[in-house]
């Protein structure tokens, strides 16, 4: 079976697993940029590479020319 642990013991290991859980999760979601709402293909893109935006992320999303 195993040997039995205080009840403060495993309170403290739960909350640590969903700790580790979350910070797993979080690095597994996909990077998305800033929400800004709709960008005009010739400003600055709003990631802040310096690139305008159909160069940058306008490209990947077919917008490019």
């Amino acid at each position: 079976m195993g040997v039995p642990i205080p009840a403060a013991q495993a309170f403290d290991l739960k909350r640590r697993l969903e700790a580790i859980q979350r910070a797993k999760e979080a690095q597994s979601a996909p990077a998305k940029g800033p929400d800004v709402g709709r960008v005009n293909r010739n400003e600055a893109c709003p990631c802040g590479s310096g690139k305008k935006y159909k160069r940058c992320h306008g490209a990947a999303e077919g917008e490019g020319d």
